[in-house]
């Protein structure tokens, strides 16, 4: 039999004398849940008496359906109802309405626009919904009407439309899966890649850094939170992590493939060109030495290659072409390969979701929520990862008193040291990087372009005879004149295609906002002997904008346009 899948919803206002309207509407939007869903559906009520008759709890009751509440601790009609409770000490609305619409997939208001139910508080919810573009639909109590505020707020309520919402959100298309014949197929080229890109990083990593990861996520002491929902979600980061690092260590593997690359074919295009005059080149160079004072030389500048030796000085050039075709080959394919943009797509989703599962532990199992809709709004395919996970997950009573609220913080104040010691480490790691290859690329252009410059000159003089024009001068200078530059170009591509100086700079404006929140945390302990509700809602907002959008957001943009598409 399948598993239902559980659907919250937040319901809000005075409830009519006649709930035949109410009832059939909800029976409507049970159906388009469960047609954008695809599936069978638990629907679970979100409810608070800042917000919601307390008839419908008695509704629920008669249709066999969950509650959970948010309620003042003094709220004795609601204290011993509910499915799972989150109490508060204080009555606030705007932490109540921010717990609804947090954990809510779908809103149901019914509101009486003529009298102002609640004081407003209920067309404060509508307001929330339209301007947050949240799934909603409001009932008229006067008139019978349904709406839903998309558009503007009386725009009549269309189920299509509602369904197409909701497939979008919390049902996109599910990614593209991996190919096990071709991941085993490319098996050995990317171990290499890996053994090669550690090795990089192990030569230009200071010393005392050597022996940490040269990526991923930070390493936290592996404690785990003591609520099972904190468990549960520790979990979850701990599988998003090693996931992320695992399609990670082939990614990066492909983008140092992608750096070296054009050095690599240079060369051996360089082969293909003036692989059969090598001979000559030695030849040459001897001939600049004056027999009667260097007789060896003079013998070299005289010899005549045997036919065996010319004949496999031709063979390499041959290879050097056939060399550069295979790689441009090589190019094409990988860009072409579906496993390869899977474990793209794979590595940067799974970084995301493991970092979103990082924060929610230090607040969710606490009654702090975090809404995954703001954070994951812009990829449908992460809000609806998350979602189906945390509806497994579910909602867990708690009580935010002075003894959680001093965990909470705890925890908080240890994943903010944590962070910052490991921005720390990672901008020691990417400076002694980026220095040293920004250095060599800037040294070896100017001698590429010294190089470009001697050859054009050269030319002239062989062009009036002051040259010879029938040795393997000018052969050699374009040999070289091809190389140097490829080879300075290698050093500014390894940084630019590995994002070296983009994870610095990401880094250090990390580490600077990390040490500014930690600060402005340890001053709000110090002042205040328990931080009230609304502190904790904008402490958790704060970190989720700094930590999700601000940070692993704009890597997640960056990383994800970078890809191994042309040599």
């Amino acid at each position: 039999m399948e598993d239902k899948k559980t659907v919250y919803m937040a319901v809000a206002g005075l409830l009519p004398e006649n709930t035949d309207a109410l009832t059939k509407l909800i029976e409507d939007m049970d159906r388009c849940v469960s047609e954008a869903l695809g599936g069978l559906i638990r629907m679970e009520w979100l409810v608070s008496p800042a917000f919601s008759d307390v008839k419908w709890l008695t509704l629920a009751r008669n249709r066999g359906i969950d509650c959970h509440i948010a309620c003042k601790d003094t709220d004795s009609a609601w204290i011993g109802a509910g499915k799972t409770r989150t109490v508060v000490s204080t009555k606030l609305w705007d932490f109540e309405e921010q717990w609804m619409t947090a954990n809510a997939d779908v809103m149901l208001v019914v509101w009486d626009e003529q009298s102002g139910d609640m004081d407003g508080a209920v067309f404060d919810l509508i307001n929330r919904a339209h301007s947050e573009r949240m799934p909603c639909v409001w009932l008229s109590a006067s008139t019978g009407h349904a709406y839903w505020p998309m558009e503007n707020y009386y725009e009549p309520f269309d189920p299509q439309g509602l369904t197409g919402l909701l497939r979008r959100m919390y049902a996109p298309e599910p990614l593209p899966s991996g190919d096990a014949e071709n991941e085993d197929r490319y098996k050995q080229l990317f171990k290499l890649g890996v053994l090669l890109q550690n090795r990089f990083f192990r030569k230009h990593t200071p010393k005392e850094e050597r022996d940490r990861p040269a990526d991923g996520a930070p390493h936290e002491e592996d404690k785990k939170p003591e609520s099972k929902a904190g468990r549960q979600m520790w979990e979850l980061f701990r599988r998003y992590d090693r996931e992320a690092i695992r399609c990670g260590d082939k990614y990066n593997a492909l983008m140092y493939y992608r750096a070296v690359l054009p050095a690599v074919s240079a060369v051996c295009l360089a082969v293909g060109f003036y692989g059969a005059d090598l001979a000559g080149f030695v030849r040459t160079i001897a001939g600049w030495f004056p027999a009667s004072l260097f007789p060896a030389m003079g013998r070299v500048a005289a010899w005549v290659p045997p036919v065996w030796l010319d004949t496999s000085l031709h063979w390499l050039s041959g290879i050097g072409f056939l060399c550069n075709a295979l790689l441009l080959y090589f190019t094409y394919k990988v860009s072409e390969a579906s496993i390869v943009k899977y474990w793209h797509t794979r590595y940067v989703n799974s970084r995301l979701i493991a970092e979103i599962y990082r924060v929610f532990l230090h607040f969710q199992p606490y009654g702090i929520c975090v809404d995954i809709k703001r954070i994951c709004g812009r990829n449908p395919h992460i809000l609806a990862a998350v979602r189906e996970q945390l509806r497994r997950i579910g909602l867990s009573s708690c009580v935010i008193d002075q003894r959680n609220t001093n965990k909470l913080l705890d925890g908080v104040e240890a994943m903010l040291r944590d962070q910052a010691s490991y921005h720390e480490r990672s901008i020691h790691r990417y400076e002694a990087i980026t220095n040293s290859l920004l250095k060599r690329a800037a040294a070896l252009k100017g001698v590429s372009l010294f190089v470009l410059v001697t050859r054009g000159i050269m030319q002239f003089f062989i062009g009036i005879g002051l040259l010879g024009r029938n040795d393997k001068t000018g052969s050699m200078a374009n040999m070289i004149a091809m190389l140097m530059p490829a080879y300075a170009t290698y050093h500014a591509s390894k940084n630019d295609q590995c994002k070296y100086s983009f994870h610095l700079e990401n880094h250090r404006r990390m580490k600077k906002s990390i040490d500014d929140a930690l600060q402005r945390l340890r001053e709000i302990r110090q002042s205040v002997e328990c931080p009230s509700v609304e502190m904790l809602v904008s402490i958790s907002e704060t970190l989720t904008d700094l930590m999700i959008l601000d940070d692993t957001a704009n890597w997640y943009d960056a990383v994800s346009k970078t890809s191994f598409s042309r040599l």
